[in-house]
């Protein structure tokens, strides 16, 4: 029984093949007035973020990246040291009952400020690198096609790990 089994999958797994392989054969088959193609394709990989590794414009963008994060930390430690500050002046035996209610007020305060910063820092770094990425982008397009059209490449794909080819370019 088990060779029976064995022998319906096999025949139907020949005619499957067969059906593949007759449909590929039948699907390559052209009129007899289609004109036939004898060039080649020829295709470029591009690995982009390597490209744009070296880019000039791109290390100028992570420093003032770096820059407006330092701003905002800066920000941050300020709000942070008069926190401390407060925190130090509330547990003194000698500050009256309604300065520590001022100095708690004030505390809430430094912390929602603390948090609208982060929160102000991320969406302005982020649209601002975003910003500039799509501006690099675009240059990158521009040369790639320019390259490409003079050089007689058909095709330009981006890839994260290029393999084959000259890696000293």
């Amino acid at each position: 029984m088990k060779r029976f089994g064995f022998l319906v999958a096999l025949t139907l797994g020949t005619a499957a093949l067969g059906m593949v392989l007759g449909g590929t054969v039948l699907a390559q088959n052209k009129p007899a007035g289609a004109p036939s193609v004898t060039g080649r394709t020829r295709i470029v990989f591009l690995n982009l973020n390597e490209a744009l590794k070296g880019y000039s414009k791109f290390k100028a963008l992570r420093d003032e990246l770096k820059r407006k994060d330092e701003q905002f930390v800066a920000m941050l430690k300020n709000k942070q040291s008069r926190g401390e500050a407060l925190s130090k002046e509330a547990q003194d035996p000698k500050t009256t009952t309604q300065r520590k209610e001022a100095i708690e007020s004030e505390l809430k305060q430094i912390k929602f400020d603390m948090d609208n910063i982060r929160n102000d820092a991320q969406k302005q770094i982020i649209k601002y690198q975003q910003e500039e990425l799509a501006k690099m982008y675009r240059e990158v397009f521009q040369v790639v096609t320019e390259y490409a059209n003079a050089n007689g490449i058909d095709l330009v794909m981006q890839c994260k790990v290029c393999l084959l080819g000259n890696h000293d370019q």
